[in-house]
């Protein structure tokens, strides 16, 4: 089952950032969503193609910032490719920088 965002209360930026110690921002470095309450999903099947939105059932899918990479696998089906994670606030609004690509499978460390 897909977890789809409802509501979240802000969590503390401590909280927040050892939920995602699996994203890092463009640096490498953990990523704090500041802001954020959810995630919305664009995906690109291979290097080249166009990036798209996310959609479930017509809908465009909208993850809670708390996300682990688990869940984020499970609400695409595990589909191979790239995963871009655009942060947005209460309004839908995009905010800050967006975390490092996510690749499915990962890609080898260089």
């Amino acid at each position: 089952e897909t977890k789809l965002l409802e509501s979240i209360s802000f969590l503390p930026s401590q909280k927040i950032c050892t939920l995602l110690h699996w994203l890092h921002d463009r640096r490498g470095r953990a990523y704090v969503p500041l802001n954020v309450t959810a995630f919305h999903v664009l995906y690109q099947p291979a290097d080249g193609h166009l990036w798209a939105r996310v959609f479930v059932e017509g809908t465009p899918l909208q993850l809670a910032p708390t996300i682990s990479r688990d869940e984020l696998l499970d609400a695409v089906d595990h589909r191979h490719g790239a995963y871009q994670l655009h942060p947005v606030d209460g309004r839908g609004q995009r905010v800050g920088d967006p975390p490092q690509v996510v690749f499915h499978p990962p890609r080898p460390a260089r």
